[in-house]
């Protein structure tokens, strides 16, 4: 799943607004200090002057293009562009006075003390913002791993771009020469080198990958094939644009670290929708916590003193593109639940890359033979032991609604083309729950479910799933 990047002006809105309000706040500062009162008010000189700001910042953002690469920027850059916007928005401030005032004396004492405030003020912003910004988009969660892909000659150029247009967006995390195998294994412009070309499917099979570079002259361009099983493994590809390909991926064409690329991935998000269901994520999270607490302590201890141990159970699994988080359970199993699976992988109902039995004798409470009985098969039957996922949730490594996350040993198994079901955020429920995953007996129909829910995904299904799950919960219907 892959989110377009804002185009023109909205791409910087952020900015437009923040420099903004801290201009106005300098030319309130300003006012005062000319006057030497900071009880007199303004009044209507102010709320005219702050329409004459926002509109000159967003004329100067648009027409100068002053906060593109922003985040890329180091500090002397910073107060280079600090200087062009505090001078800029000072002169079309004189220019408003000029038409609409007489008393253009003052309005000059104002624009001095103006420009120097919204000069610092903006440089001091801008940076601690950028620090901010790139804490966050430089942890895990937000940042997306690129892989490069391109020869020699490009490799510096191409590595260049991203480390001055996408800063804090990507972390390279690796690259592949397409004309050069002697560098696999080794580092090239510091950079590991981690396939040769006809290999880098395989390569990335089981890594963290998001998104793949393409920067490649056109006699060095990748295999028909490889781009097929890239979009087959649900990873984006951004192609500069030099290369034609005919294939039932969307395609868009955009710019991506100030190159003209043709991006390819099976289904493009939009930015809008996201951010509701992200929403929606949020508040279901808060309210599915508050549960949680309180199912606690009813089954808690009773989980405790059936099997003593933990209460609740945290599994490693795979999220969105390869990324690995901690899954949170309440334990439903005995404590040797892991050790026992292999000797009961015979006996797997599913077949594929998942494991299912109708008698499993790990789950608390069962007979030797796996009699349906006890807490442990109680808290699985009514989803109970789902209820510590609303963590997970909230901190961004699940959804209300998604793919399930495999884990480690599902994963390293996968195909290629199942790759694609881990393209968007695993989550709590999916398509494949609420359409008879109990009878679902092959792996591959649940990747089929799951990549139908991934290319026809929107709220309105979200929504659909969610009420269809809480209806299956409430009958019992659906798990076993």
């Amino acid at each position: 799943m892959y989110t377009k990047q804002r185009q023109g002006w909205l791409k910087h809105i952020e900015f437009i607004v923040f420099d903004s309000i801290i201009l106005i706040l300098s030319y309130r500062l300003a006012f005062a200090l000319y006057f030497q009162s900071f009880t007199y008010s303004p009044g209507t000189v102010l709320r005219n002057a702050a329409v004459a700001i926002l509109v000159s910042v967003f004329i100067i953002s648009v027409v100068t293009k002053i906060h593109d690469n922003v985040l890329g920027r180091d500090g002397l850059m910073e107060m280079g562009q600090c200087i062009l916007e505090a001078g800029a928005v000072s002169i079309l401030i004189i220019l408003y006075f000029f038409i609409v005032r007489r008393d253009i004396e003052d309005a000059r004492g104002i624009i001095a003390y103006f420009f120097v405030f919204g000069l610092f003020a903006l440089y001091f912003a801008h940076q601690a913002w950028k620090s901010m910004m790139r804490s966050i988009l430089g942890g895990e969660r937000f940042n997306h791993h690129l892989l490069i892909v391109t020869d020699r000659e490009n490799a510096y150029v191409a590595a260049d771009k991203i480390r001055r247009y996408a800063t804090g967006k990507y972390t390279v995390v690796g690259l592949v020469l397409v004309d050069d195998d002697s560098y696999v294994g080794s580092t090239y412009l510091d950079i590991p080198v981690i396939s040769d070309k006809d290999h880098i499917e395989i390569s990335i099979q089981d890594k963290w990958v998001d998104d793949v570079f393409i920067f490649t002259k056109p006699e060095n361009a990748l295999s028909e094939e490889t781009m097929l099983n890239f979009s087959a493994m649900g990873i984006t590809t951004h192609t500069r644009l030099d290369m034609q390909y005919e294939r039932h991926s969307e395609f868009t064409i955009e710019r991506f670290a100030e190159c003209i690329v043709v991006t390819e991935n099976i289904h493009e998000a939009n930015p809008g929708g996201l951010i509701l269901k992200r929403l929606m994520d949020i508040a279901g999270a808060i309210v599915g916590l508050f549960f949680t607490a309180i199912i606690t302590m009813i089954v808690g201890p009773i989980i405790y003193f059936t099997d003593p141990g933990p209460i609740f159970f945290a599994q490693v699994r795979i999220g969105m593109n390869g990324r690995k988080f901690k899954m949170y359970k309440f334990r439903s199993m005995y404590k040797d639940a892991e050790e026992r699976k292999k000797a009961l992988m015979a006996q797997n109902q599913i077949k594929g890359n998942m494991f299912k039995m109708d008698n499993d004798p790990r789950i608390i409470g069962s007979g030797p033979d796996g009699t349906k009985h006890g807490i442990g098969w109680f808290i699985r039957k009514t989803s109970i032991d789902e209820f510590p996922q609303f963590l997970n949730i909230l901190k961004g490594d699940m959804s209300l609604v998604g793919t399930r996350p495999p884990t480690l040993d599902e994963w390293e198994n996968y195909e290629l083309h199942h790759r694609a079901r881990m393209s968007f955020r695993p989550g709590l429920t999916g398509l494949w729950q609420v359409s008879g995953r109990s009878d679902i007996q092959d792996f591959e129909e649940v990747v089929r479910l799951d990549l139908d829910y991934i290319n026809n995904w929107s709220i309105g299904r979200d929504i659909w799933i969610i009420m269809k799950t809480a209806a299956m919960i409430f009958t019992g219907s659906g798990a076993k």
